[in-house]
């Protein structure tokens, strides 16, 4: 299948500084990528097995190590991810996605029971997150994501529906999603409290800025530019990085559905993903992705 621009999403390989330091990187529709390094032990130089989850915090990263029922955490630095330490808990024994709230506390989606939990991050269970479900059906939940005042944004397939919720799971509002949209498949929140969803089975990108009650498209179909829209992240920068998780590529979009490039390659290359299950931007100008079938993160310095 024809793609749309491979080379929007400029990748160079960070293993070649000297490459990159005289200013090879390809400038193309406002978004430059470069592969860093990849993450695929634990602290104890144990293998990470398809993780579906991942979290940048201020000065952590956090991985749902679904695969090995556990979680593992990593010091960031410059570039650098350090393992930190890793742990089960008994009540989320399926991990699937994961982010930070405010405090610095994990929250975490168990693919099992489709509930959230709360974990410190010294691996306590501090319970579960009870969503309130406004009097529809019980929440099926497929993702959320969390916004920087402590507020969640939960995908409910089964109510066709974002719900919005304080910290306590508190309902405050409902976000309707069109019966268009017909395999909802990941939902994001920028700074501005604009809610993002992506359809997977006809890719398309819709959004509801603050306080709408439905999300509409923003984008035509994205058949020229994904097969399978996944998880999806927004930066500081008014982008949103869309994950192609049958196709191996990151897609970015301007906020207000505009092309922004594709980084394409399904493999197990540097720079290349198999099947990618989530994504976070972090403050240090990297993106990390849980690649599950190649049992590691994958992480790109992204320009500013």
């Amino acid at each position: 299948m024809t793609r749309r621009s491979r080379l929007g999403l400029a990748v160079l390989s960070y293993v070649l500084p000297a490459i990159a330091s005289i200013g090879t990187t390809v400038h193309a529709q406002g978004v430059k990528l470069r592969n860093g390094p990849s993450i695929t032990i634990d602290s104890k130089g144990a293998s990470l097995l398809a993780p579906q989850g991942v979290a940048c915090g201020a000065s952590l990263l956090a991985v749902a190590d679904t695969g090995n029922g556990r979680f593992a955490l990593y010091d960031v630095g410059d570039r650098v991810f350090t393992p930190k330490t890793e742990f089960a808990v008994a009540e989320l024994g399926h991990p699937i996605e994961v982010h930070f709230d405010p405090a610095g506390k994990l929250l975490a989606l168990d693919g099992k029971s489709r509930r959230i939990g709360r974990v410190g991050a010294d691996g306590s269970f501090q319970g579960f997150v009870a969503i309130e479900s406004g009097g529809g059906p019980t929440p099926v939940i497929r993702g959320f994501a969390a916004g920087k005042d402590g507020s969640l944004y939960v995908l409910d397939v089964a109510g066709g529906r974002v719900l919005v919720t304080s910290a306590e799971g508190k309902l405050v509002r409902q976000v309707a999603i069109p019966a268009e949209c017909r395999a909802p498949s990941g939902v994001a929140v920028d700074a501005s409290g604009t809610i993002f969803v992506s359809d997977g089975a006809a890719p398309r990108l819709y959004a509801a800025p603050k306080d709408q009650t439905a999300v509409r498209p923003i984008t035509e179909s994205l058949r020229d530019d994904m097969d399978f829209a996944g998880a999806l992240a927004t930066d500081g920068q008014g982008r949103v990085f869309v994950l192609d998780t049958h196709g191996g590529g990151i897609v970015a979009f301007g906020s207000d559905g505009s092309f922004r490039g594709r980084q394409a390659g399904h493999g197990w290359l540097d720079g290349q993903l198999r099947w990618p299950a989530a994504l976070c931007i972090g403050d240090h100008g990297y993106l990390a992705v849980a690649d599950r079938e190649n049992n590691r993160i994958a992480t790109f310095l992204v320009a500013p």
